[in-house]
């Protein structure tokens, strides 16, 4: 019969080293990971401010083509105005000014009958939740009033304080 392997009480120094490289090689990929994720996000939000920026100048670019637009058509408008005339005729295109529906433009609004005036409707009513959060971080200080604790008794089960974490990049 053979005689088992013999286990070492001890486990040799070699092992352990190899043990402790492979522990500081784990945590160094964990921290490199890490890194790359921050710098992932950096670029993710370097790209997100590049979107921003391109739509400011796209705004802004549009505001500019349409008073070219506005003002190209106006002029086109005058010159018709001045021939006596509601259509040019090119070679391949027609230029035709028509007029546009009536428009009302209100001079003074405390002459018009109530029969002619709209009441927008009331809006439904919504917790206001500024009050309500002072109201209970008030409760939940280390000495809280009567009145708060009684007030934020009768919102117990109805609402509650919820706090979110953000992450914070370095």
């Amino acid at each position: 019969m053979a005689t088992p392997a013999v286990i070492p009480i001890r486990t040799p120094r070699r092992a352990v080293a190899t043990l402790a490289s492979q522990q500081r090689e784990r945590e160094l990929r964990y921290k490199r990971s890490i890194d790359r994720r921050a710098m992932l996000l950096d670029r993710l939000e370097a790209r997100v401010n590049q979107v921003n920026a391109a739509i400011k100048a796209l705004a802004k670019r549009k505001q500019l083509a349409l008073a070219r637009f506005e003002k190209f058509e106006e002029s086109l408008l005058t010159e018709m105005a001045g021939l006596h005339t509601n259509r040019l005729t090119g070679m391949e295109r027609v230029l035709t000014s028509k007029p546009n529906p009536p428009s009302l433009q209100v001079l003074d609004e405390s002459k018009i009958p109530d029969a002619y005036m709209r009441q927008p409707p009331i809006p439904a009513k919504e917790p206001d939740k500024v009050q309500i959060k002072a109201l209970l971080v008030r409760a939940s200080a280390d000495e809280p009033s009567e009145a708060d604790t009684a007030a934020a008794a009768q919102l117990a089960g109805a609402v509650k304080l919820v706090q979110t974490v953000s992450l914070v990049r370095k």
